[in-house]
């Protein structure tokens, strides 16, 4: 397995209407039995309670599965997107937590809650001290 940098702006990833940016630190490469490319995305964290706090694991799968669905989207040109290249790197814990092989679950949240934001942002106002970009 290699892995290389991600250099530049990503594209984002549309789930329900939202536009999630999923800000791989890598990629990752390896060439199969049968000589075809497969490619994953990479997520370093750096987060002391992923080891204690299962909110946390939780939060460092469900981003794995978000590299899962990136690579699936975005880096098909790369190779095949595999599961087993997708994974969120604990830097303090010195671990990988690697997509979900069972996905149709935490994929179901991510889905509803996506659609719940893209129904309630029309509704938001931006806070008064806002100076970003135009709101919406």
């Amino acid at each position: 397995m290699t892995f290389r940098a991600v250099n530049g702006a990503l594209p984002s990833l549309m789930i329900a209407g939202v536009a999630v940016s999923v800000a791989l630190d890598a990629t990752a490469h390896r060439r199969g039995r049968d000589s075809t490319d497969h490619v994953g995305g990479v997520l370093l964290t750096f987060s002391k309670k992923l080891a204690t706090d299962p909110d946390a694991q939780e939060r460092a799968t469900v981003a794995a599965l978000l590299c899962l669905l990136f690579a699936e989207g975005h880096l098909t040109h790369a190779g095949a997107a595999d599961p087993k290249l997708c994974f969120t790197l604990d830097v303090f814990g010195q671990r990988l937590i690697p997509a979900p092989s069972g996905r149709t679950k935490r994929l179901s949240a991510i889905e509803h809650s996506c659609a719940e934001v893209a129904l309630r942002w029309p509704s938001i106002a931006p806070p008064k001290d806002y100076d970003g970009p135009p709101w919406r």
